[in-house]
């Protein structure tokens, strides 16, 4: 757990919401709502893990998880990604 505090999923995915977007579906059951430019996912967005609900949630940079943090199903911060590399 990176810092123990729940995100506040409503402000940000009203965030998300307002910006270009679109959702793609991925290979392992994943969907992916966010920005994207040349067919990779670039710049703000989301996936969202089904049945276990864990979200990753931040930036993308050339279809990689780039500054993100992933929520448990309670929105509980359980790992975190900084210039592509998980904080330790």
């Amino acid at each position: 757990m990176a810092n123990g505090k729940a995100i506040n999923m409503k402000v940000i995915t009203r965030m998300i919401t307002s910006m270009d977007k679109g959702l793609i579906p991925g290979q392992m059951g994943e969907n992916f709502i966010g920005s994207w430019s040349n067919g990779k996912k670039n710049w703000l967005g989301r996936t969202f893990f089904l049945p276990d609900g864990t979200i990753y949630d931040g930036r993308w940079k050339d279809d990689k998880i780039w500054n993100a943090k992933l929520y448990d199903k309670e929105g509980i911060v359980i790992k975190e990604i900084v210039k592509g590399k998980i904080k330790q």
